[in-house]
């Protein structure tokens, strides 16, 4: 009788990649012999830990593209990364499989209907969480793999540009700096109103982040806004793309100019390895710096000569310069949550898309700046009154951001407006100084008597 696995799910740390074997566990057979039955349920689950940022891989002896083939029947394939299909012992495959996907075992969980397979699993990856096919059932509902919204699958893309760029390097075998020196690393600072633009992905890196989070400071919202807003400190969030693709807003700094002293320097794990840190670092002209272990990468006096940073004046050269067939389309959005179903589809489609969404202000009030009475505002309305409107303290739904936009820009290829505040809010005249503000929401007259409270 095969022995049973005594799992206890409660002993777990947040999972962020889920391994799975194939037969008897991700569907009902074996493949090689009499064929396979779907499990619908455990297709589902693949897509929803996916959509919660969690990501999937496979370790199965199987013929590789006789497991490939049927993924892809089963619609599922594309939500699997760095699948380990063969017919190898599965321990180092696994611990070689965490190490691509730049993760610890700790926050990990390989599943498998095999327990020896479990155990030498277990034997190479001491802090690996494992589990028998039972558990499935409680996956969802669990609170280890609460993950974080991500309906846009932008982790899963992500790491299929990890994929991507692990297979590429196997055609320079050792050469590790021959590779980094191919791939054309290139890095945006991001200052200024821009870094409030993305003050939630600035949070994101301080909670989230460990492995590259040198200094372990946690702030909130209204600390960074506060850090932004201080003219002692230089503040920048660090975006990275490659020859492989765009890797997004992957790291902050926060130096404070007078004591030439790093208070945040945080960066994700997906740029672990590309020397992003320590060319941020070295740009910086090495400041000092109260590093709290562990962290996965060292710093020292050194530039990394293969890396190459987005300036000023190139984008503005890439901005005016006669497009090719292959230049992206510039997308502006400007609205709130309800483009993003919009944004999603074309994400995955060549396009570079810009957005000014509604956000969060330190009172804690949703701040709406997409009105067509604010837009105009922006424009024509005197800085007096904006002042007046943006530092009145009886009016918590404006901040000192409320008429900046980059709209007007002429940079853009398509601009694309949210009309729901025009037709959801109403407008509010000031008796004394005729600004008009808009407000409420869906029919709510707040002059009325009644809404008084």
């Amino acid at each position: 009788m095969q022995e049973s696995f005594e799992f206890k799910p409660i002993k777990m740390e947040k999972i962020k990649l889920v391994i799975w074997d194939l037969d008897e566990t991700f569907w009902k057979g074996t493949l090689s012999e009499e064929g396979i039955e779907e499990i619908k349920e455990n297709t589902e689950i693949v897509k929803i830990l996916s959509s919660r940022g969690i990501i999937n891989s496979i370790s199965s002896k199987n013929n590789f593209d006789s497991a490939r083939k049927k993924l892809i029947e089963l619609g599922v394939w594309e939500y699997f990364i760095f699948p380990s299909i063969n017919w190898q012992p599965k321990g180092i495959a696994i611990r070689d499989l965490i190490e691509n996907c730049q993760l610890r075992d700790i926050n990990v969980l390989f599943i498998d209907d095999n327990h020896l397979n479990l155990k030498e699993a277990k034997f190479y990856n001491e802090n690996l969480n494992i589990a028998e096919p039972q558990f499935i059932q409680s996956i969802l509902s669990h609170l280890s793999f609460k993950g974080k919204e991500d309906q846009k699958l932008s982790r899963l893309a992500q790491y299929k540009i990890l994929e991507k760029k692990s297979s590429a390097k196997k055609l320079f075998q050792n050469d590790n700096l021959k590779f980094l020196e191919s791939s054309n690393i290139q890095v945006e600072l991001i200052q200024n109103d821009n870094i409030l633009l993305n003050i939630n992905r600035v949070v994101e890196l301080l909670e989230r982040t460990n492995q590259l989070n040198f200094t372990k400071i946690r702030s909130k919202k209204t600390e960074i806004s506060s850090l932004l807003n201080d003219s002692d400190y230089n503040c920048a969030l660090v975006r990275v793309k490659d020859n492989f693709g765009d890797y997004g807003l992957v790291g902050f700094y926060a130096l404070n100019i007078k004591q030439n002293h790093l208070q945040h320097f945080t960066f994700s794990c997906r740029i672990l390895n590309l020397g992003i840190a320590q060319y941020i670092y070295s740009i910086l002209n090495f400041p000092s710096i109260k590093i709290v272990p562990e962290v996965a990468e060292q710093l020292d006096k050194i530039t990394p000569n293969w890396i190459s940073e987005i300036s000023k004046n190139d984008k503005i050269l890439t901005s005016n310069s006669k497009k090719n067939n292959n230049s992206k389309l510039r997308i502006f959005f400007k609205g709130g949550c309800d483009l993003q179903q919009m944004i999603f589809y074309l994400n995955a489609n060549n396009f570079d898309i810009f957005e000014e969404t509604n956000y969060v202000g330190e009172n804690n009030f949703p701040i709406h700046q997409e009105h067509t009475q604010i837009l105009l505002d922006s424009q024509s309305l005197s800085q007096e009154h904006k002042d007046y409107v943006q530092n009145t303290s009886f009016l918590p739904f404006a901040d000192s951001k409320y008429y900046k936009t980059s709209l007007f820009e002429a940079k853009y290829d398509c601009v694309i407006i949210s009309v729901l505040m025009d037709y959801t809010n109403e407008l509010y005249l000031h008796k004394t100084k005729n600004i008009l503000l808009p407000l409420g929401g869906y029919y709510n007259n707040w002059s009325d008597e009644e809404n008084d409270e």
